[in-house]
């Protein structure tokens, strides 16, 4: 699973202002499963973690621990279950983006953390261009990606020592976050499956955002609820390869089956039905 928020508004709701609730949410979640790939939407006043609480609860206790990706922000990690029900990493490409945000500051340092991380992506890329499975896809990164990792992370730990920058800079910043978050960073290491980064649930998040910048608010909870329905279904649908429209008119056209059997009718008994994923044997 990976997930992130964004920003959203609910007119009827005043913006909340303490240290736990800085606003509304939208919390997007990428749930990668073997009946197919979900994506579910969740406005309110509440931040992500919350929802993945809530998410936990529904889950069956005897299976194994949830892989989940997201930001590093504390408040992702603070729900109920969280080490005890799930592995967690945080994306990759956040980390990296901190040094490329200071890179006119200090050049050299950027350079070498990008070529570190051209490296990894190309090797990710070799995985998914040759469909490895998850296990061999954490097998020839244990085995290409580990070592210039490991290389970085003893950089990191010699530049801190050295303390040769300014506390309050962006290299600090940049420094500091790959030595609290590096157990989660390289998780892909360790975990079959886990991803680099959550590029992918971002670009859930898009949907959002045009909607937001479209239509700028929703009237009330209610609404916001209903929106969040249609665009768990019409992007979950989207994202496997069909039609939104065609999938709404086949629950239109089932509409008597679909209240009795509304499982019967989700975006996934769609795909499997009319769009089957044409599965590629992994290689390696």
């Amino acid at each position: 699973m990976r997930f992130d928020d964004t920003g959203a508004y609910i007119n009827s709701l005043k913006k909340l202002k303490s240290p736990e609730r800085n606003g509304i949410n939208a919390s997007v979640f990428y749930v990668k499963c073997p009946a197919g790939n979900a994506i579910l939407y969740y406005t309110g006043p509440h931040h992500a973690g919350e929802i993945m609480e809530k998410l936990l609860s529904l889950r069956p206790d005897n299976l194994p621990k949830l892989a989940v990706t997201t930001d590093a922000a504390s408040k992702n990690f603070t729900y109920k279950g969280c080490d005890e029900k799930t592995i967690n990493s945080v994306c990759n490409a956040h980390g990296y983006r901190r040094f490329k945000e200071d890179r006119d500051n200090h050049p050299e340092e950027y350079d070498y953390v990008k070529s570190v991380y051209q490296t990894v992506y190309e090797h990710d890329d070799y995985c998914k261009k040759h469909h490895l499975s998850p296990d061999a896809r954490l097998a020839y990164h244990q085995e290409y990606s580990a070592p210039p990792m490991e290389r970085l992370h003893n950089w990191i730990t010699e530049k801190i020592k050295a303390g040769k920058f300014q506390l309050d800079s962006g290299l600090s910043d940049a420094l500091g976050f790959f030595a609290n978050q590096w157990q989660r960073l390289t998780e892909f290491l360790r975990t079959p499956g886990v991803p680099l980064d959550t590029n992918l649930v971002e670009q859930m998040v898009k949907t959002v955002i045009l909607y937001r910048n479209n239509s700028r608010s929703y009237k009330n909870i209610t609404g916001a609820e209903v929106g969040d329905r249609m665009m768990s279904l019409t992007q979950t649908v989207h994202h496997g390869g069909g039609s939104p429209i065609s999938y709404l008119q086949w629950c239109l056209e089932h509409r008597e089956q679909l209240i009795l059997k509304p499982e019967d009718y989700t975006p996934l008994q769609y795909l499997q039905k009319f769009h089957p994923r044409q599965e590629k044997p992994p290689t390696g």
